[in-house]
């Protein structure tokens, strides 16, 4: 999730990212995507964690024999399973593991090429997968017609329930054999005639395609998408879309595919093609296309849940259902109702990572840190190592300033993920938090050289906010036009968007307004075009800062009343904390420095705890200490000072501003007349700004306090610092 989208989303992991709350990249989330992929299929299992039994029975359909002798026909092996589990998962009878938890579960104990199973292995896989039932089954042919035979079996006993046999000619004839062994298996678990018939049940044709060759393609492309071979995976889907262009599910694929390698607008588009063709899906992926669809646009939020809730209506406990609400709730900022939807999971003792990721993520953002780490560690000591919580744990504790225990959960993280290009990416934060900005520089310029585009992407973004931190606005202002360049030409709006954010800030904080208001304008308009309603309050909220700066304060308060309309008028309404933050600063212009301060106090109070890397309690909390300081309240506005430099992930997206409190500590306490204090934090704030760029006025101030006060007390280098 949580700027835009944060959390993990079960699916083919769907997650997109922004940088609308300005400067530090969404760089780990996308790492996580990936690694969620990739390692989650990887890693040896724990044994699994006793669960409550559920009053419907649970089917594990799978891989099929191949028994024709052609291997030509060796793709129906997983063909005819997923064509089964796809017809079968319509059902609100019984609970069916998706062709994705299948493939995971063969992986692991190394069956995916097995063309039979033994009674230990069948045993095994009902076990790790709760299954109540086991399905098995094989094809033959005879000429050109072919017979499919299945045996279901209890998974505890190992007896035969019933098995079924159907004929049909041709592979075309597949998916009506499907149809069939869909009603009869139906029957097996004793469902009556009103009850099948009651049931929903469209043809499995209808909601795939009636192209063998291109569902053939299609299952291809998804043991691709499954090894996190995306790339591979989009070329299998695209020719399946060649011969069935009205392919539902080959789309949301390619979706899903283009979203993990971190391209945004690719699955935008993507899924409104799935989207459109929601009829020619089951009517739980329908309203599963439909969640994901309306939760584009804040302003049809209402649609995708009411959408989710229908699907969860037919299947309470269905894991994406689940998940994908819980995180459109998150996005509202409604922490205890997307707990809600996770426990559902957790509850469940679902045994993949997503509700364990995104239930800390939630508890990190109310401050209940202790319970994140629980969760997580719940996890990992009963079901499987796992690299993306082995990241969250060690955020939750970067966010608590427990730094020793990071390095260790960092290490871990390495471990399990070494080689892909956002392992730079998690090496560089490492490096940052240590403060080690060569190395974390190191890093980050490795991914200029990927060929993967959102990695050079990602690399534009984290020199760019490392370069603030350091003062270094001249090559930052070049990453984010280098960035926005590439976003452009590759057609990533959302990348567009935050790169031109960030050059709006870094002319703000140059002092070049005029520059600043053209990048906000052209945030603004894009952010209109593509219906991104959060950058458009941010562009709004900039807008006024802007203004403010060109002491033009009735435009500022004017962009403030239209920010509280649009405010008002969304669905998160804790984004008000944006108007009440530009309210302040407009009073601040006019010098009513205790309006100011009660916004200002408002504003930070609507913030969550800090939880990721889009935190801007560094801004807010600047705002007021800036007004505790002009008001001449020095006790008030050191305290605020003090708990810029204490923050956390809070401190990196604003990186200048954390530096920057270094120096207004020094002159309160030179103030206050505490010299071998203000010492201490010149020569912080100098440390950290030592190759700033020329000309900057606090940093040639900051020089010549501390020449001065060595020189009234040149015993000063030699006392130890009173400050840390």
């Amino acid at each position: 999730e949580i700027p835009k989208r944060k959390p993990l989303t079960s699916k083919e992991i769907t997650v997109s990212f922004s940088l609308k709350k300005l400067l530090i990249p969404a760089i780990v989330v996308v790492a996580l995507i990936i690694a969620a992929v990739v390692i989650w299929q990887l890693l040896p299992r724990k044994e699994a964690v006793p669960f409550a039994p559920s009053d419907k029975p649970s089917l594990a359909i799978l891989y099929f024999e191949n028994n024709t002798g052609d291997e030509k026909l060796d793709h129906w092996r997983k063909g005819l399973s997923e064509l089964l589990i796809t017809d079968l998962m319509q059902s609100k009878y019984f609970r069916v593991l998706s062709g994705d938890k299948i493939f995971n579960i063969l992986r692991e104990m190394n069956l995916l090429e097995a063309e039979s199973y033994s009674s230990k292995d069948l045993e095994e896989i009902a076990a790790r997968g709760r299954a109540t039932h086991i399905l098995r089954g094989g094809y033959t042919r005879a000429a050109d017609t072919f017979r499919i035979d299945i045996m279901l079996q209890d998974s505890s006993t190992g007896e035969s329930v019933g098995s079924e046999s159907v004929e049909g000619k041709g592979e075309g004839s597949f998916y009506s054999l499907v149809d069939e062994l869909t009603r009869r298996i139906k029957a097996n678990f004793k469902l009556s005639e009103e009850e099948i018939a009651s049931d929903i049940d469209k043809e499995v044709g209808t909601i795939t395609t009636s192209s063998p060759e291109a569902y053939k393609y299609f299952s291809e492309g998804r043991k691709y998408h499954h090894t996190a071979e995306f790339r591979i995976s989009i070329s299998l889907m695209e020719r399946a879309l060649e011969i069935d262009p009205e392919f539902a599910l080959a789309y949301r694929s390619m979706a899903m595919s283009y979203s993990n390698l971190g391209y945004e607008s690719k699955r935008r588009e993507l899924l409104k093609k799935a989207f459109e063709l929601k009829d020619r899906l089951s009517e739980g992926e329908s309203y599963l296309i439909q969640g994901e669809y309306y939760r584009e646009s804040e302003k049809t939020y209402d649609k995708a849940i009411e959408a989710y809730n229908k699907l969860l209506n037919l299947y309470p406990t269905h894991l994406t259902g689940n998940i994908n609400l819980g995180i459109l709730y998150e996005e509202l900022e409604e922490w205890d109702k997307a707990l809600e939807r996770y426990d559902v999971c957790i509850r469940n003792k679902d045994e993949t990572f997503y509700a364990y990721f995104n239930s800390a993520n939630a508890y990190l953002a109310k401050g209940m840190y202790d319970q994140a780490e629980e969760v997580l560690k719940f996890f990992l000591n009963n079901y499987s190592d796992s690299a993306p919580l082995r990241w969250r744990l060690a955020w939750s504790y970067f966010c608590q300033g427990k730094y020793d225990l990071v390095l260790p959960e960092v290490d871990r993280f390495f471990s399990l993920f070494p080689t892909h290009f956002y392992n730079h990416i998690t090496k560089g934060y490492a490096y940052w938090y240590k403060e080690d900005f060569i190395k974390a520089e190191e890093e980050y310029r490795k991914l200029l050289k990927s060929e993967e585009k959102v990695a050079q992407l990602n690399g534009n973004a984290s020199l760019g906010a490392l370069y603030l931190m350091q003062g270094r606005f001249e090559e930052s202002k070049d990453q984010a036009i280098q960035g926005s360049e590439l976003a452009e030409k590759i057609g990533e709006t959302d990348w567009e968007e935050d790169f031109h954010f960030w050059l709006g800030y870094v002319f703000l904080q140059r002092g070049n307004p005029q520059e600043a208001l053209k990048e906000f304008d052209k945030v603004w308009s894009s952010a209109v075009e593509e219906d991104h309603l959060g950058s458009q309050r941010w562009a709004l909220y900039f807008k006024g800062l802007t203004y403010l700066k060109m002491k033009a304060i009735d435009k500022a308060q004017q962009a403030a009343e239209e920010l509280k309309e649009m405010i008002e008028s969304g669905m998160n309404k804790k984004e008000i904390r944006l108007y009440d933050h530009l309210t302040g600063c407009i009073e601040i212009e006019r010098e009513n420095y205790s309006t100011a301060i009660e916004s200002f106090k408002k504003a930070i109070s609507l913030l969550p705890y800090q939880y990721d890397q889009y935190d801007y309690h560094a801004l807010f909390i600047d705002s007021l200490a800036s007004a505790h300081y002009k008001a001449g309240d020095l006790k008030k506005a050191l305290e605020e000072y003090e708990k810029i430099t204490m923050l956390t992930s809070g401190r990196m997206q604003y990186g200048d501003i954390y530096a920057k409190s270094f120096y207004m500590l020094g002159k309160i306490y030179e103030e206050k007349g505490s010299t071998a204090k203000a010492t201490d934090h010149y020569k912080k704030y100098l440390d950290l700004w030592k190759d700033a760029d020329p000309g900057i006025t606090e940093v040639e101030d900051a020089k010549k306090r501390l020449a001065g006060l060595k020189g009234q007390h040149p015993d000063l280098s030699e006392k130890k610092s009173e400050t840390f």
